[in-house]
């Protein structure tokens, strides 16, 4: 059972007040879109470029959008295109790539032009592809699938350069975490709590224990590494079950500091601070040359929260499964604003500048993803029924 604690912020110098639902949360315009494959854990997002806001569908459906004012600047779906049945379904993305839009599906990849939405390549892969692509270099990518593949591709054709697979357990957790490039080394968290590393081409190099199973039960011997953030000579990963570690990554790879705190979305590293949005609710900011604590906000306790994104230098902005957004200060860690996403909606659906939403309203317009943010304090959130809101 869930418990929502709204009665005090626990800070490391004291308590302050949760704010109240903002009557003005300054929204710019909405868009209702419908995103499909609602309850599913998909890694559907938004992705803003200059003056451009690219999301998906999981039905295959691709928008570009003025992210100003919400305008269409134009729309695709994948099964108008020549594209086999297990390509037209979107699971993750889109992710944009030196002008190409790329999007995860159930048995490979696709690749957009950014600019038009014409279709550049499609391939075909031995898996689901569950979490974002990355760039090797300029003239390759990598992919994973929920199989435990990870592929080589060439970004401008899509034809797959290498391969590798790793051994899975009977049970993992449904998502990856993507690949992540740290100097000459490719490196990739596993269902098994191994850190693995690779050469640019695909050579492996070493391997890493990072927790170990135990537990009387596949549920408890559940043990993903399944989040990896890179610094500079350094990962910072989350196991499920395990916690929270930095690893030196080099010839004889180790722990520098490790903690009992874990989380299973993406930590925002900024300034030699990592922060985490942890599986019970609570938001930690940690130094990342130690791993002690600056500040800890347990007000939230007990809500599913979405990573948190930096919108300034100054403030974050973090969503819970109720579909309510949280301000928070950077620097402290105050709660500086709750807007209510489910009521706000139906406040505002029938006003024609933002959009329509007929739909029955719901308190639980879940949003998973992390908000986006843009320029000049612009961010973007998406919510499970697919309605978009950009707020300034």
């Amino acid at each position: 059972m869930r418990v929502l604690l709204l009665g005090v912020v626990l800070l490391l110098n004291g308590c302050l007040p949760l704010p109240q639902p903002q009557s003005d949360p300054h929204i710019r315009w909405s868009r209702e879109l419908g995103l499909g494959g609602a309850g599913q854990h998909l890694q559907l997002q938004s992705v803003v470029e200059a003056q451009q806001l690219y999301l998906a569908s999981h039905h295959g459906q691709v928008w570009a959008l003025n992210r100003l004012n919400g305008k269409l600047i134009w729309q695709q779906q994948l099964a108008k295109l020549a594209l086999a049945p297990e390509l037209q379904r979107v699971n993750s993305g889109p992710q944009l790539l030196d002008g190409r839009l790329l999007l995860g599906s159930d048995g490979g990849l696709v690749a957009l032009a950014a600019a038009s939405g014409e279709l550049l390549w499609q391939q075909a892969l031995n898996g689901t592809v569950t979490s974002l692509p990355v760039a090797l270099n300029r003239q390759q990518l990598l992919v994973r699938t929920a199989n435990g593949y990870l592929y080589a591709l060439n970004s401008d054709n899509g034809a797959i350069a290498w391969s590798y697979q790793w051994p899975l357990p009977p049970l993992t957790l449904y998502g990856e975490a993507p690949p992540v490039v740290v100097g000459e080394l490719i490196l990739i968290g596993t269902a098994s709590g191994k850190l693995l590393a690779l050469s640019h081409n695909g050579l492996p190099q070493w391997e890493f224990d990072v927790a170990s199973s135990r537990g009387r039960n596949e549920i408890e011997r559940l043990i993903d590494v399944d989040v990896v953030t890179a610094g500079e000579g350094v990962v910072y990963l989350s196991a499920y079950q395990y916690g929270t570690a930095a690893i030196r990554v080099d010839d004889k790879p180790g722990v520098l500091w490790s903690r009992k705190e874990f989380t299973t979305e993406p930590m925002l590293l900024y300034n030699h601070s990592l922060l985490l949005s942890g599986h019970d609710g609570q938001l930690f900011r940690l130094d990342a040359n130690n791993g002690e604590t600056l500040w800890r906000q347990a007000a939230l306790a007990g809500q599913r929260l979405s990573a948190a994104t930096l919108i300034s230098e100054e403030e974050l902005v973090v969503a819970n499964s109720e579909g309510d957004l949280f301000r928070l200060s950077w620097q402290r860690g105050e709660l500086l604003q709750r807007i209510a996403g489910g009521r706000l909606l139906e406040r505002l659906g029938a006003v024609p500048e933002l959009g329509h939403y007929n739909a029955p309203f719901s308190r639980k317009a879940a949003i998973f993803s992390a908000p986006v943010a843009a320029s000049q304090g612009w961010f973007y959130t998406l919510d499970q029924r697919g309605v978009l809101l950009a707020l300034h």
